[in-house]
């Protein structure tokens, strides 16, 4: 209610909203902040009571006559002198930094309501903690394995935040009150079963059901009573991968049927060959001979380690759906429905997708993030790929046999895009990618990373698109794709790469003596063009070419620098001029024999240079420096 009254009054600024609509992140002004500082400080000389009060360590201890009005109290490390205990009328006590075991004077702090030790560094809390009646939250350290058995006496408490790792205590079904309860491990034994989160009708927000296989049927599952649970907006059912008793997960799932107000949903770990109806046709039934709802709400989706099922849940009546992430389905061939107006699409580990449907790029105009990842099978893209004008994030990841990104434009008339982020790794087969494609996305993109593309055939007419106009390039990595060169020589003047600051490039792939010359010119021209702005240079050359960028000596503030597999007997001095040269990198540089002084380096790794020697004179002269050969300090 506080934080209404702050929020509307303009006292507090929103600066977030979770997927929901909640704030979740406020900002104060500065004038609001100075008003607040001045008020406190004026209270100093004993008018109106000290209600709020934050303590770091080097904190004097507080007056017992100024303790017992205080209502909020920060501790940031245990304060000599101060005792909790006078702190009669405390309501919210947060503590920080050094504690290691909650303070035993708290346990008579009556009328606390909010407790929070989650930056703390205690381990395990005492069984009085049960004692603390009135307590409403309760934040929990991370590092806590498991709640005392005595919490299930907190009848009071609405809000418990704990870890992914803290174990409840068995009864949580006796806190009627709870409404936060961000996770619960279902067990065999009495007190641990699903039946716990039936009287848990107030939950509201998220929670994770683990252990869903220690649920025998669908009548046991009826006992959670999730249908009743209209607040849950995020609930995800997970099971334990690698089981090798008898399953009887599709029968669990129907008894689990949630409220249609759901707003997210996962499921991860179900060995069922089909989804039970409710989340196979993503409709849930209103009462025992009810009608069927849709999830009208429902804008996540996440379906996960589901190795069994051939088919995925029908989506085309969900309205609101943003986000669909499809992962480890071993057994889908096919995406054989249909689903309008997405911002997020993750297809991960369909080993037997064969096609995506050829829809899929013009019903998700608004798509901002794609990512595609080993789908084995998949040989190409649907058309249409730079018709996303919404689209920020692309990855196309380890789709060994994918030999075509299809038609980009599909015959839609070009346009800008905004994408920001472009990787494509490891797809052997991919033997041409659009130029379309970069000269839409090359004003606007950052980072850029192709990797693993060893058919790749049209790298030179490439790498002109990009350089053209890559105002905004930061990032750049080029390895394992043939002809690292541009196409024609001239067009390496016209380059502008002045916001590079990280560049990996790799010339051995198909180097041939022919090209050799074009590949120098290429890697000169980018060094020449981001002099002033690269800090990370990689490069892996090839031992039969002497040869290292003379314009490396012109990057005026690179920090780290790797080579590898380059064919040079000594690295040229003028390498001790880099006065920003922290971190030297070098790796199979099979001939190499000498190093230059560089005084401004602190870490040097060496690795498989098998004629490299660092006599004593080098070494003495840098002494501070940390050297690591061959993965042993030296």
């Amino acid at each position: 209610m506080f934080f209404n009254v702050l929020l509307q009054n303009s006292l507090l600024q929103v600066a977030n909203k979770d997927d929901y609509g909640n704030v979740s992140e406020c900002v104060m002004h500065d004038l609001v902040h100075d008003l607040a500082t001045s008020t406190l400080a004026n209270n100093e000389g004993g008018g109106t009571p000290l209600r709020y009060m934050f303590l770091n360590e080097e904190a004097s201890p507080i007056p017992k006559k100024v303790a017992k009005h205080l209502r909020t109290l920060f501790l940031k490390c245990e304060t000599s002198g101060t005792k909790l205990s006078d702190f009669e009328c405390l309501h919210n006590l947060t503590l920080s930094g050094g504690y290691e075991e909650l303070p035993n004077s708290i346990r008579g702090l009556v009328h606390l309501r909010n407790l929070n030790i989650s930056n703390s560094n205690i381990v395990k809390l005492p069984k009085w903690i049960g004692e603390l009646h009135h307590l409403q939250t309760f934040r929990t350290s991370r590092y806590i394995d498991e709640l005392p058995s005595t919490l299930k006496y907190m009848f009071n408490l609405r809000h418990l935040h704990i870890y992914s790792n803290t174990k409840l205590p068995a009864e949580i079904g006796r806190l009627t009150n709870l409404q936060t309860l961000p996770h619960f491990t279902v067990g065999k034994e009495k007190g641990y079963q699903i039946e716990e989160l039936r009287s848990l009708k107030n939950l509201k927000g998220t929670l994770v059901i683990r252990n869903t296989e220690m649920v025998r049927d669908t009548e046991e599952a009826l006992k959670a009573n999730m249908f009743h649970k209209p607040n849950l907006f995020d609930l995800e059912f997970s099971w334990v991968d690698g089981r090798e008793d008898e399953r009887n997960d599709e029968s669990v799932l129907e008894g689990l049927q949630p409220h249609a107000n759901l707003k997210k949903l996962k499921i991860s770990g179900f060995k069922g060959k089909r989804f039970p109806t409710w989340s196979q046709k993503m409709t849930v039934r209103d009462g025992p001979q009810g009608s069927w709802v849709p999830f009208a709400n429902l804008i996540q989706i996440t379906i996960s380690d589901c190795s069994e099922i051939d088919e995925i849940p029908k989506l085309e009546h969900l309205p609101k759906l943003k986000s669909l992430s499809l992962k480890k389905l071993k057994k889908v061939r096919f995406i054989n429905t249909s689903f309008n107006h997405l911002t997020s699409l993750e297809i991960r580990e369909l080993e037997a997708l064969e096609c995506l449907p050829e829809w899929l790029f013009y019903n998700n105009q608004n798509l901002t993030f794609f990512n595609i990842s080993k789908c084995r099978v998949l040989k190409e893209l649907p058309d249409g790929l730079i018709t996303l004008h919404s689209l920020e994030y692309l990855y196309i990841l380890d789709c060994e046999n994918l030999k075509s990104i299809g038609n980009p434009n599909g015959g839609a008339r070009q346009s800008q895009g905004i994408l920001r982020r472009l990787s494509i790794r490891r797809c052997g087969q991919l033997m041409e990618l659009p130029c379309e494609m970069l000269e839409s996305w090359a004003p606007t993109i950052e980072d850029l990373v192709l990797e693993g593309l060893g058919r790749l055939k049209n790298l030179p007419m490439l790498i002109d698109c990009l350089t053209k106009s890559s105002t905004r390039l930061t990032q750049l990595t080029i390895r394992g794709v043939p002809k690292l060169m541009a196409a024609s020589s001239g067009s390496v003047e016209s380059w502008d790469l002045s916001s590079l600051k990280s560049l990996s490039i790799d010339v051995s792939v198909e180097w041939s003596r022919e090209d050799s010359v074009g590949i120098a010119e290429t890697i000169e021209g980018m060094l020449q063009s981001c002099s002033n702005s690269l800090r990370y240079l990689s490069l892996k050359g090839i031992e039969n070419w002497e040869w290292l960028p003379q314009s490396i000596q012109n990057l005026t503030v690179v920090y780290s620098l790797e080579l590898e597999d380059i064919g040079v007997e000594e690295l040229p001095q003028w390498l001790g001029n880099l006065s920003s040269l922290r971190w030297l990198y070098l790796w199979n540089c099979n001939k190499l024999k000498h190093l230059p002084f560089v005084d401004t380096l602190k870490y040097l790794e060496i690795s498989e240079c098998p004629e490299l020697r660092i006599d004593l004179e080098w070494r003495s002269h840098h002494h501070h420096l940390k050297i690591k050969v061959d993965g042993q300090l030296v």
